[in-house]
Formats: structure tokens, C-alpha cells, sequence
């Protein structure tokens, strides 16, 4: 009985452990995809947008943000200067989101420099200013 007791304190004391490290933890959503943008009536040319939500409890700075490539020569393109709905770096608060685009066409003329041909692979990345990188699911890409 005594043994019993002891292991299920044991369990106990790691569930609440982890769940008080996962609490601490910031919890960003990174959403990579297909877009356009609307002005008023009017689409704008075909953007690839990525977006970054912050479902948890604690505010992250963002420094940086890019794409993860499939390449060992060119593994990550960073946006210099990003268009955004905010100005880099930016704090991300609680429920809040962070959009970032690029025209297709444009991004497809930066990767054929690179070498990129066809389809391809890509990820989306924001880093904030402690090191953390956040990442997006994968998402084809056409180079046209």
C-alpha cells in the first residue's frame, strides 16, 4: 500500500512539473500560406504570408523572421525588411497576431537566383530575442 502511494505521488509531482514548465514556456502559432491581400475592392497580387499568433500568457519579441529552405548551401532566407501590419523588432502580446507577405513573383525571382527550380519545400520562421525560433508547417512552393 505503501509502495502504491509512493508511485502515484511520484506521477503526481512530474504531471504537475511539466505542466507548471509548459506554462512558462511562450506558445507562438506560425501559419505559413497562399494569400492576397484586400484593398478595399481589389486584390493584390498573389503573397505568400506568414503569420504569427501568440496563444499563450506571456508577451515575445520578435527580431527576425525568413524561410527555411531545402538547401545545405542556402538553408534560410531572412526578410531584411519584412512588409508587415508592425515594425521589426515588435513585441507580441497575449491574443495578438503578426502578419508578414511577399509577393510571390518576387519570392520566386529571389529562390531562382539561388538556384531553386520547380517545386519546392519551404517553412516559415520568426525568431524572437532571446534565440527561440518558432516554425511553420511545411508548405510547396512554385517557383515561376
Amino acid at each position: 500500500m505503501i509502495a502504491i502511494a509512493a508511485i502515484w505521488g511520484a506521477v503526481l509531482s512530474t504531471y504537475t512539473a511539466i505542466r507548471s514548465f509548459s506554462k512558462e514556456k511562450p506558445k507562438i502559432k506560425v501559419k505559413l500560406s497562399h494569400g492576397f491581400l484586400v484593398y478595399g475592392p481589389d486584390l493584390s497580387p498573389q503573397m505568400l504570408r506568414l503569420e504569427a499568433a501568440n496563444v499563450g500568457r506571456w508577451t515575445v519579441t520578435f527580431s527576425s523572421c525568413g524561410l527555411i529552405l531545402p538547401s545545405r548551401i542556402t538553408p534560410f532566407m531572412t526578410f531584411i525588411k519584412p512588409q508587415s501590419n508592425k515594425e521589426f523588432p515588435c513585441e507580441l502580446s497575449p491574443g495578438k497576431n503578426l502578419l508578414v507577405w511577399m509577393e510571390k513573383s518576387e519570392l520566386s525571382e529571389n529562390l531562382r537566383s539561388h538556384k531553386f527550380r520547380d517545386t519546392i519545400k519551404i517553412r516559415g520562421v520568426y525568431r524572437d530575442a532571446v534565440g527561440n525560433s518558432y516554425t511553420s508547417k511545411s508548405l510547396k512552393f512554385s517557383i515561376e
